[in-house]
């Protein structure tokens, strides 16, 4: 059990149910410290996973928007206090047909042909596009559509084919 030299009165966790014992000045000084970071320019922040040797991109459609629009889309995660302790995330557009992937000084940029981007948004039953890179990573990008919307799209698809 974690108590804080504050306080050590339990907070609940709203989101599981459960509570720490951690108390609340320390929860409010975390809070404050900490605070959720978007990258200037960007309207909504993707969600990434990485599993493996698999980069995974979904995007809301005002996210495919501004990506058309603007040729970006990032976001960043602050891993401590510092302008250091942070890593953060993009999907560009690149002008040419070829796909390329760079991790420098804490951002990871893929860059998408922007022909491919283009017809994958406009196709209204393209849920994802994929590309593996010449060393075997796996680059997704997926729109992230309401619950259901999906797999209706997935049916229509599979039928007309």
């Amino acid at each position: 059990m974690i108590a804080s030299c504050a306080r050590s009165d339990p907070v609940p966790l709203r989101r599981h149910g459960w509570q720490s014992g951690i108390g609340s000045r320390t929860v409010e000084r975390l809070r404050a410290g900490f605070p959720s970071v978007r990258v200037p320019g960007s309207v909504n922040a993707m969600k990434l996973r990485i599993s493996g040797s698999t980069v995974r991109f979904r995007m809301l459609p005002p996210e495919v928007a501004s990506l058309r629009a603007t040729g970006c889309c990032a976001d960043e995660v602050r891993l401590g206090p510092g302008p250091e302790d942070r890593w953060s995330y993009r999907l560009a557009l690149a002008t040419g047909t070829e796909w390329a992937v760079a991790l420098v000084e804490g951002t990871l940029t893929v860059s998408a042909p922007q022909a491919e981007i283009q017809a994958w948004a406009n196709a209204e039953t393209a849920i994802a596009l994929k590309h593996v890179t010449p060393w075997g990573t796996r680059i997704v990008v997926e729109k992230d559509l309401p619950r259901g919307a999906e797999r209706r799209l997935r049916a229509a698809s599979a039928v007309g084919a």
